[in-house]
């Protein structure tokens, strides 16, 4: 079995680019396309050769053909290679959703990291009867970092005195 591994990029502008997104499928997708390896270089902006020697690569990493190399008729995918790109196509539609809300969920929690007006505490609690005081203060401290407004309690008091100081 082969493991997947996801991975992210973060950038100030989105290319339009598919969330999930992996090189091979790109190739075989360009292959399947354009009916030659040629086309399949042009229509990715690579180098023949380039392209020619990932398919091969691919191959000996998978143990398994991807595209038939019949001299003097246009590339064609073997039934694998097919296979391959129909499961990436069938698991991208499923998981769109999915995978529109996790980036949506990484481009906010990264929009706080970039505003200049957001701060971050730091709050530290036993596993004891002060555990009721920490949510307070936790409230309170998220409180006064939002607009520093006095105290409602005595022991919000004591959290903004020492967030403050």
């Amino acid at each position: 079995m082969h493991r997947v591994h996801l991975t992210y990029t973060l950038e100030r502008l989105h290319d339009r680019q598919r969330d999930l997104h992996h090189p091979l499928m790109a190739l075989l997708a360009a292959v399947h396309d354009s009916g030659s390896i040629s086309g399949a270089s042009r229509s990715l902006s690579l180098s023949y050769r380039h392209v020619w020697g990932e398919l091969k690569r691919w191959e000996a990493e998978l143990g398994q053909t991807l595209v038939s190399w019949v001299k003097g008729q246009r590339a064609a995918l073997s039934p694998f290679g097919e296979k391959l790109l129909w499961a990436e196509r069938r698991a991208q539609a499923r998981l769109a959703p999915q995978v529109e809300a996790l980036r949506s969920e990484l481009e906010r929690a990264f929009a706080i990291a970039f505003d200049d007006s957001a701060g971050v505490i730091t709050v530290s609690a036993s596993h004891d009867d002060s555990r009721r005081a920490s949510a307070s203060c936790i409230w309170t401290s998220s409180l006064v970092a939002a607009s520093r407004p006095s105290p409602p309690s005595t022991t919000g008091a004591a959290c903004w005195r020492a967030s403050t100081h």
